[in-house]
């Protein structure tokens, strides 16, 4: 096992030491528990200090989870409880239009995927459950980045942005005007910018608080993607998106 592997090992390791009954460990109690160096133990809580999952009690000695866990907490069970509203909704999408589809939420410029259903077309996607993608190069990143703060789009790098083709918007100027368009239509489009030969159509679902949490999409072959079929994608995924947003408990 190499040097860093093992600090990952140890890392996790640690963080498994806590639990309801004891929240609340010093280096020798969590030497105890897990066999680790004393050394060890606190070199790597340093470690994990440093990024926010622990942090000192009000001894100043011992440790407490820190902020950066709850957080991961909060983004699990929401993911869930989207995953659980949305799901039904994309599968009932799938079958009607024989199209692949996923649902997405975005962490920082990617976006993570929490669903996929097949449709019993191939369809060379790179997706699957708990995977990333740029989201300046999908319908679902776009989609989710246009519904973010002004903060944050106007925080978009001047630099060139990656490119997966040659349809890739790599300007960041053209993005902010694509994400301004998306707020009009309230959908986006990708044509082979993350995959040649594959586009997609986003849309947003939002939960209680009026917050746009979740895209869902359809994905398939740029072939079948003629502007009618994309406005009639656009108009279907819009009506399963208003149920699902209603599941969430927007009632607008």
């Amino acid at each position: 096992m190499t040097q860093e592997l093992r600090s990952v090992k140890n890392a996790l390791t640690i963080l498994k030491c806590f639990s309801p009954e004891k929240n609340t460990l010093g280096v020798t109690e969590i030497s105890n528990m897990t066999g680790l160096a004393k050394s060890t133990v606190s070199r790597t809580l340093a470690t994990l200090a440093q990024e926010g999952f622990v942090r000192k009690a009000t001894d100043q000695q011992s440790y407490i989870l820190g902020f950066a866990i709850i957080n991961l907490a909060g983004i699990s069970l929401s993911s869930m409880r989207i995953q659980q509203e949305v799901s039904p909704a994309l599968s009932q999408l799938v079958v009607h239009t024989n199209e692949s589809g996923h649902i997405a939420i975005l962490d920082g410029m990617d976006i993570i995927y929490i669903q996929k259903a097949e449709s019993s077309i191939h369809t060379k996607m790179k997706t699957h459950l708990g995977s990333r993608n740029p989201a300046h190069a999908t319908s679902s990143g776009k989609l989710l980045l246009a519904y973010q703060g002004d903060q944050t789009v106007a925080g978009l790098s001047e630099n060139p942005l990656p490119a997966y083709t040659s349809e890739t918007i790599t300007n960041p100027y053209k993005l902010k005007e694509e994400l301004e368009t998306i707020r009009q239509n309230r959908f986006a489009y990708s044509k082979d910018e993350l995959t040649e030969g594959v586009s997609s159509v986003a849309v947003p679902v939002i939960d209680y608080t009026g917050i746009v949490v979740a895209s869902i999409a359809l994905v398939g072959a740029t072939a079948r993607f003629t502007p009618k079929k994309i406005s009639e994608f656009a108009s279907l995924l819009k009506q399963a998106a208003r149920e699902s947003s209603h599941n969430l408990g927007y009632s607008h």
